[in-house]
């Protein structure tokens, strides 16, 4: 597949694979592009029906700020693993993450911060501390279902030039927005469409030649 629109921009996708003739669907090897990066996947096995099995995503050298609508991010390359678990119901993810790969900025400047960030005190320090955050580490993690349920945290270990004279600042951060909101929609859409599975059900049942 060259692209593939599914809430996020994704290219040049081969897989190899086969049915195992007991019901499962078997990958050898998938792998795609998105954001300058790489998504890939090696013998992992699926269930059809109903549909149930754990899909070890493997991710390399994402550009994180070509994803992000809420901020700037700059040389924000990250690594790491998406765990997704399969159900009749639903796609979840069992305590993915990312971790950047080098130093970098984060830079939140919100024309009209959202309801939670404008309530003061300890907020206007995040706030501050955002606005021009220097990072050493970052470390993004992704739990729960794709169906609405999804948790995203934002780990940061840096500091603010601009800020008590760049005193070293930890930020542990909660994420409800932007961004867990477009990798639930990627998830969700990347369902295996209905019709599809059961075309491949009605291959398997059907007597070998």
């Amino acid at each position: 597949i060259a692209r593939l629109q599914a809430g996020l921009p994704l290219a040049n996708a081969l897989a190899t694979y086969h049915l195992d003739g007991t019901g499962g669907l078997v990958v050898e090897r998938a792998s795609l592009s998105l954001a300058n990066g790489t998504i890939s996947l090696e013998n992992s096995r699926v269930q059809l029906s109903p549909l149930s099995g754990d899909l070890p995503l493997t991710v390399s050298d994402l550009d994180l700020a070509a994803l992000a609508t809420y901020g700037d991010l700059d040389g924000l390359s990250a690594s790491g693993t998406i765990p997704l678990r399969l159900t009749n119901s639903d796609i979840l993810i069992d305590h993915g993450t990312l971790t950047a790969q080098q130093p970098g900025t984060v830079r939140y400047r919100p024309s009209s911060p959202p309801a939670a960030l404008q309530s003061g005190g300890s907020i206007d320090l995040l706030m501050s501390a955002l606005d021009d955050f220097h990072y050493k580490s970052l470390t993004l993690s992704l739990n729960g279902a794709a169906s609405g349920d999804l948790q995203a945290g934002l780990h940061l270990n840096g500091a603010n030039p601009a800020l008590y004279n760049g005193f070293p600042i930890e930020l542990n951060l909660s994420l409800s927005g932007a961004l867990s909101q477009l990798v639930s929609d990627t998830v969700q859409t990347t369902r295996v469409p209905e019709h599809l599975q059961k075309r491949v059900e009605e291959i398997m049942k059907a007597p070998s030649q």
